[in-house]
């Protein structure tokens, strides 16, 4: 994966980044995409029902049919892209051109990846948006072909059940309708405990969630968003893009960039937008 990703961004949003050194992870069906998380779910739940309609299955796989159907507990993210300069991010996120894109090294923020390699001090896990659904349904149906083994190592149909619906849970966060294949997107994820989240609502709460982040809401269009912060430290950013209209004073940037973003500042890492829009 590249190392270098993007997040474009408005000027403020911009500066609020770089002043608190905090990232937002906000709640994965706010984005502009409808079929956030559903778009692979949907298509999960359509490869099983078809599979187990000309094959023996059980009860178990049944339920987890039906729970695929269900699924609330979406996953908070942040989104990247692998791309510098493309006009559509600039359209979407980038303040029509106005803002800025922020190049993070991944590698400068604890994460682990889908396959659960890295750093397990943190709950991120960060990988690349997948638009294809090719080879997918082989790794659903090899899902389910795995239950006699597990069962044979001991673990109950409740165990089972929670293990294959969290791996369906995050196949969905990596992966989108090919429609959104140009933004090229890389992603954080976390996966919050709605357990812990609506704690105060069941009086009978005792499950233990530990170092779970405190979860935070905003508002956008008219409409309340939850979100999570992390932090990271300011090496993490690498450089920054100019849109294609951003108009800000180099002069303030440059003392913006002295307080905050030295490096960045010192080797030249600001780039400005090669794209003709006005």
């Amino acid at each position: 994966m590249k190392t270098i990703v993007y997040h474009y961004c408005s000027l403020e949003t911009f500066m609020s980044i770089v002043t608190n050194k905090i990232i937002w992870l906000s709640h994965s069906r706010n984005t502009n995409d409808k079929t956030e998380c559903l778009y692979a779910l949907r298509h999960i739940t359509n490869v099983l029902e078809n599979y187990c309609n000309n094959n023996m299955y059980d009860k178990l796989t049944d339920e987890i049919i039906d729970y695929t159907k269900s699924i609330v507990d979406f996953p908070y993210i942040f989104c990247c892209s692998k791309e510098k300069d493309l006009l559509s991010q600039w359209n979407k996120y980038g303040d029509d051109g106005k803002g800025i894109a922020i190049g993070f090294d991944i590698n400068c923020i604890p994460h682990i990846d889908i396959l659960g390699k890295g750093d397990f001090t943190n709950n991120l896990i960060i990988d690349e948006v997948n638009y294809n659904m090719k080879g997918f349904d082989k790794i659903i149906i090899n899902s389910i072909k795995t239950i006699p083994l597990l069962r044979e190592k001991g673990l109950n149909n409740g165990k089972i059940k929670n293990m294959i619906i969290e791996f369906y849970k995050m196949l969905s966060t990596f992966i989108k309708d090919k429609g959104f294949k140009e933004e090229k997107e890389v992603r954080y994820a976390f996966k919050a405990c709605y357990a812990h989240l609506l704690k105060s609502l069941n009086e009978d709460f005792n499950i233990n969630c530990p170092k779970h982040p405190q979860i935070k809401f905003r508002t956008s269009n008219n409409n309340i968003i939850s979100y999570f912060e992390q932090g990271f430290e300011k090496n993490a950013i690498k450089e920054i893009v100019l849109g294609p209209k951003c108009n800000v004073d180099f002069n303030q940037l440059t003392l913006f960039l002295s307080e905050y973003l030295p490096e960045v500042r010192k080797k030249n890492k600001i780039i400005k937008s090669n794209i003709p829009y006005i």
